[in-house]
């Protein structure tokens, strides 16, 4: 029985402490650089990338490998254990070559009847092991191993696990595939941008070069009140405008604001939206408001509204783009660990000044990437519920 439910016929529960033999890891002494630099993977939490493991950020030599860590052969799962990725993931891989781990990760070695695709599998894909983290010192995650090797694992026999490995393996391959679609058409935009127009530093199209302040009619900041769970508007922060130059809607707060404030400090469609204040690498993060809806907008924005010479789109086309981004980077400046780039210098910014037509083509072609986006990420969300579906059905078996 699992979960209350009688289990298939020929199938079995078993401790995963049974399941195989459990490895931990180590560090080789960074103080001896023959040990470094080798062919071996040498894997921790933050080179725990796939599900698939080939290759890690840091290699060690033959000799690194039998100092301080243990070297496990193809096959093996490995699993974060501690650390605070565990806040938001559980991250597993299984190894396609012999590889070493760092002490953060355990290993497990299955049985010759246990499939390690079919055992990380249901690993990685199912909550039982979110269940099992806690809190460690200093708020750092961490999994138990002695309890995490007291949970049940639904077992078939070692024919049926491959087949189930392989079903989920291929619908995978189509899920992650759409990711990568995704991650390529948000490239798109910033190298777009330098094909059409160039940069002010490679003007081979002639154009003015121009501040922005001479391309908008308004710039304001958002409000400095409080935000909070309740309120009449959604309110937009620094969080919901994407490096990319998207607006995410997914984690909004809510405010009230009076009904005399409401044109300062409300956004239309067609607003520019830039983020003054972030990390140094995320300051200047720039997005155009495209929705009917009204929307609030808090003080580490900048709401400017373009004038007849320039289209937002474009504007944002610039400060999103490599050449933009690197100028972000260097006119910023560090308060108390925050980089900011205020009203008046973020209208300081050079940029050049194509005529409105061309604007006007870049926009449509912005916009027909941005529709091939939302066709590819409907085709990805549908290949994550049937994923997840396949998942919740092969581990009662029926598939």
């Amino acid at each position: 029985m699992r979960n209350g439910k009688p289990l298939p016929k020929k199938w079995e529960l078993r401790r995963l402490g049974d399941c195989g033999q459990w490895v931990s890891g180590g560090t080789p002494r960074k103080s001896e650089p023959t040990y470094w630099g080798g062919d071996i993977p040498w894997f921790s939490a933050k080179s725990l990338k796939s599900f698939d493991l080939e290759t890690s950020d840091d290699c060690v030599t033959t000799e690194g490998s039998q100092d301080g860590t243990t070297l496990v052969p193809s096959g093996t799962i490995l699993f974060v254990v501690r650390g605070m990725s565990l806040a938001n993931e559980f991250r597993l891989g299984i190894t396609s070559r012999e590889s070493t781990l760092n002490q953060d990760l355990r290993g497990v070695i299955t049985t010759d009847d246990v499939d390690p695709r079919y055992l990380g599998r249901f690993l990685k894909h199912t909550n039982i092991v979110m269940c099992e983290i806690d809190n460690a010192s200093h708020g750092t995650k961490r999994i138990q191993s002695d309890k995490l090797k007291e949970v049940e694992i639904p077992l078939p026999p070692l024919s049926e696990q491959k087949r189930i490995a392989d079903i989920l393996d291929k619908a995978d391959v189509i899920r992650r595939k759409r990711v990568q679609s995704i991650a390529e058409i948000c490239a798109v935009p910033g190298s777009l941008y330098a094909e059409m127009f160039g940069t002010p530093s490679h003007n081979t199209k002639g154009y003015s070069l121009v501040s922005v302040r001479e391309l908008v009619s308004e710039v304001k900041y958002g409000t400095s009140s409080k935000a909070g769970t309740n309120g009449e508007f959604p309110i937009l922060r620094m969080n919901n405008v994407t490096y990319e130059g998207d607006c995410d809607f997914s984690d909004l707060k809510y405010i009230d604001i009076p009904k005399e404030d409401r044109a300062k400090y409300l956004v239309r469609r067609g607003d520019l939206l830039f983020n003054r204040t972030n990390s140094r690498d995320l300051v200047g993060k720039t997005a155009v408001y495209q929705e009917e809806r009204e929307m609030a907008y808090a003080g580490y924005l900048v709401r400017a509204r373009t004038n007849d010479e320039a289209f937002p789109e474009y504007i944002a086309g610039y400060l999103n783009s490599p050449h933009g981004k690197a100028t972000l980077r260097h006119m910023c400046k560090s308060i108390v660990g925050m980089a900011n780039i205020n009203a008046q210098e973020f209208q300081d910014i050079a940029i050049l000044k194509p005529p409105i037509e061309a604007q006007q083509e870049y926009v449509k072609v912005l916009d027909a990437v941005r529709a091939r986006k939302r066709s590819i990420q409907a085709a990805a969300d549908e290949s994550d519920d049937l994923f997840n579906s396949l998942v919740q059905r092969a581990f009662k078996g029926e598939l």
